[in-house]
């Protein structure tokens, strides 16, 4: 000490001893970390970020790797989540309007059916049942109007504005896929669509979806279904004698829509003929559709993980915006809320594209602002799965100590597993921010699993 106190001055000497301290600590996070990494195969603990803060006391209970960029996955629709709270009204709803335009005589339309698009992203959704079949009700709604024929066409108008169906960032393996389905001016039935492919080549999609196709192709492995973007052509690798059936993203829902429309009108009586007519100003409202509520809809596309319902949401957001316009108004919107956006890129508002980035203190800053300004904050916990209960998280913690005890949103792409959200009290309120971003690894993630369950039993008090 005294040969210390010799060389150094004493604020000199305070600074190398803090500098230890925090070293120590810092080196026993680490160490602990470590420990954790290593018993799972294939992962590196430098690539794992860690942060857990308790929000009673302000203590950070945990913070390994806070400040390093990583590949957020699914836990970017947090903050897609937390944007909508922050721009727009919850309570609203997408409307689809319907018009008859033309003149209408003897119960025959010398005009065309309108459907006027505002983006929703729940049209005929399975995942609202009670607006699954707006076909239907639409057919049912023009009957009651005493029409039995419709000279024109059935024609859709939506905001061009929001065709951007898929982000740079998305990969050729995701957009056949309905989890990658894109996010459309005009969407129908979430997007997808079934397809029966027999190995000589014959196929059906449904339901049918004019300009959809498929064609037999050569592909590596067993069987494969795939396409390009932008492409409406399916090329699948299938020899088996039994039919391939199987679910793929639908790139025209509004062609199936349209399909699906006259169907139901003939159904309920009504031929269309579809014929070109003069263009009418005699426009008719005879239907309005409408959405759930933004925040069903947000709750759930956090409960399932919806990644077309996320990009909605992110345009929604910033209504007229491009989607990178979008991105970059969410980014200033919380750099002006007080949160360091400096390692934030994001390129989508679901988390598909492996170009976002987002470091464990960027959610954790966010998660905690929540906390203690948004007035609707109990609302915004609401919308996560909870532990061993609901959604992504139904296995995770279940029977153990946490099991109901966590709120998160998952995260989950090849080599990725995140977790953010919070740990509730026995009411509900939350506890602590929780962060967890694991990039990389190449083992068994039941096992990555098992280890961060334990790794949150241990520090969750």
């Amino acid at each position: 000490k005294n040969t210390i106190s010799v060389i150094m001055s004493p604020l000199k000497f305070y600074i190398s001893l803090l500098t230890i301290i925090i070293a120590s600590a810092l080196s026993a996070s680490s160490q602990m970390l470590t420990k954790y990494a290593s018993s799972v195969e294939g992962i590196d603990a430098d690539q794992i970020s860690v942060y857990i803060e308790d929000l009673r006391t302000g203590d950070v209970v945990l913070d390994v790797n806070g400040e390093i960029p990583m590949t957020p996955a699914s836990v970017t629709k947090l903050f897609t989540a937390a944007t909508v709270f922050q721009t727009q009204d919850l309570s609203k709803c997408f409307e689809t309007k319907v018009y008859l335009n033309g003149k209408t005589e003897s119960g025959r339309l010398q005009g065309d059916i309108l459907i006027v698009s505002t983006g929703d992203p729940t049209f005929g959704s399975s995942y609202f049942p009670d607006k699954r079949y707006v076909a239907d009700s639409i057919a049912a709604a023009i009957r009651k109007c005493g029409i039995t024929g419709i000279d024109g066409e059935i024609k859709i108008e939506s905001p061009q504005w929001l065709e951007e169906p898929v982000p740079d960032g998305w990969k050729e393996s995701d957009v056949s896929r309905p989890y990658g389905t894109g996010y459309h001016s005009f969407n129908y039935r979430d997007n997808r669509v079934s397809m029966r492919f027999s190995r000589n080549g014959s196929y059906v999609f449904t339901p049918a979806t004019p300009g959809l196709t498929a064609k037999k192709s050569t592909g590596k492995g067993g069987e494969s279904v795939w396409r390009t973007k932008g492409s409406n052509v399916y090329n699948v690798n299938h020899s088996a004698k039994k039919d391939l059936i199987t679910d793929v993203a639908n790139p025209l829902p509004e062609a199936t829509f349209k399909e699906a429309l006259r169907v139901s009108l003939k159904n309920a009586g009504i031929d269309v003929e579809g014929r070109k007519t003069k263009h009418s100003s005699k426009k008719s409202l005879v239907y309005t559709h409408l959405s759930p509520t933004i925040y069903e809809i947000l709750k759930s596309l956090v409960l399932r993980s919806d990644n077309q319902m996320a990009e909605a949401m992110l345009r929604y957001a910033f209504p007229g915006m491009s989607r990178i316009d979008a991105v970059e108004k969410e980014m200033d919107l919380w750099k002006q809320l007080g949160i360091d956006t400096n390692e934030m890129s994001l390129e989508d508002g679901s988390g598909l594209s492996r170009n976002d980035r987002l470091t464990a203190y960027n959610l954790a800053d966010m998660l905690a602002w929540m906390a203690g300004n948004d007035p609707k904050f109990m609302d915004f916990v609401r919308l996560l799965p909870s532990a061993g209960e609901t959604g992504t998280l139904k296995s995770f913690l279940k029977s153990s100590p946490l099991h109901g005890k966590i709120v998160a949103k998952t995260g989950s792409l090849n080599g990725v597993q995140c977790y953010a959200g919070y740990a509730i009290d026995a009411i509900g309120v939350p506890t602590h921010v929780v962060v967890i971003m694991v990039n990389g690894f190449k083992g068994a993630r039941s096992d990555l699993k098992s280890t961060l369950q334990q790794l949150l039993i241990e520090k969750i008090r």
